[in-house]
């Protein structure tokens, strides 16, 4: 069975953050096509960077990516680094991944839009603090794909807010159409069961194409993304923020 977009992170105590004044960025609406007065700006001046994960060491910040090229060159984890964010002490750890069933569909978007579609379930594993990789039990699906989902769902981030609320981001969609997006769920519990919420950022949502890839700093505030970028895909940074079952999206625009 293959695996893809393995994300790993720490279920920590939630710490305090700088304070940072919700006025001075615009939240993403998605209920009405609205005119936008805000279009995001990628950083790295739009360099390829799809499906962005980040991590803090000391005070430092760092990102990495899918393999991709660079003046010619093929790089299989490519990173970038900033001295920006802010994380927390460990307690658990655990690794959140898909199941990659759509490599053995029967065709169509993504390989995975003709029947039978092959189930593509999001799984929860329980690591040692130890080393990492140790397993501790058996792993626990988190969600599957359903027919609103398309070929499947994939790149999952978990993080824990304030209030307790667990929270799945996740994509949904064939990457190479416009449906793509990054979507929700939550639980009170981190084994589940998660309800979904639908799409948070998707095509139009400041000016996006595409957007995915979605990872948050642990237990934190700051999300990194790709979406579309001339012929590329890009990395784009925010602020969610939210509580139980609501999650806002804050950015700055250029």
């Amino acid at each position: 069975m293959a695996f893809r977009c393995l994300k790993f992170m720490s279920i920590l105590a939630v710490g305090l953050l700088p304070a940072v004044a919700a006025d001075d960025f615009s939240i993403a609406d998605n209920t009405t096509v609205q005119k936008r007065e805000i279009t995001l700006t990628p950083v790295m001046n739009g360099l390829n960077f799809p499906d962005p994960s980040v991590i803090r060491i000391g005070n430092e910040w760092w990102a990495f990516s899918t393999m991709s090229h660079y003046n010619g060159k093929r790089v299989h984890v490519p990173m970038a680094h900033t001295y920006d964010y802010f994380t927390w002490t460990n307690n658990t750890r655990w690794v959140v991944y898909k199941i990659d069933g759509n490599a053995i569909g029967e065709g169509g978007s993504c390989n995975n839009m003709v029947k039978p579609i092959v189930s593509t379930p999001i799984m929860l594993q329980q690591v040692s603090t130890n080393d990492g990789f140790t397993k501790i039990g058996l792993p626990t699906p988190l969600i599957v794909n359903d027919p609103a989902d398309g070929p499947y769902v994939e790149a999952p981030s978990l993080t824990k807010m304030p209030d307790g609320t667990y929270v799945l981001y996740y994509s949904s969609n064939c990457f190479v159409t416009p449906l793509y997006d990054v979507s929700y769920a939550t639980s009170r519990d981190i084994r589940g069961p998660y309800k979904k919420f639908g799409g948070l950022i998707r095509t139009g949502t400041y000016g996006l194409v595409a957007p995915g890839g979605l990872d948050m700093a642990i237990n934190g505030d700051h999300a990194v993304f790709h979406a579309n970028w001339k012929g590329g895909r890009a990395m784009f940074t925010a602020l969610i923020r939210g509580q139980g079952n609501q999650s806002q999206v804050y950015v700055k625009g250029s």
